[in-house]
């Protein structure tokens, strides 16, 4: 299993809430150009060809829970 730091699992959830990298960058105090390097690393890391495919790959391995993408019956 490929490892994600805390930040990256915060910016990945509220990716999933529908947040744009600006809305996302003011609340965690970060740059929006920091949030879409977390979000390329994040895609690069798991070999996915976009962020569906990371938000796939942390639910399959226990990452993060359908909960956090707002539909219980994702899977």
């Amino acid at each position: 299993m490929i490892p994600f730091t805390e930040r990256e699992k915060q910016v990945l959830e509220l990716i999933a809430r529908g947040m744009t990298s600006k809305e996302i960058a003011e609340s965690l105090q970060i740059s929006e150009n920091t949030v879409e390097t977390h979000r390329r690393r994040m895609i690069n890391r798991v070999e996915a060809k976009n962020i569906f495919g990371v938000f796939h790959y942390t639910i399959r391995h226990g990452i993060l829970e359908p909960r956090v993408f707002g539909d219980p019956y994702l899977l």
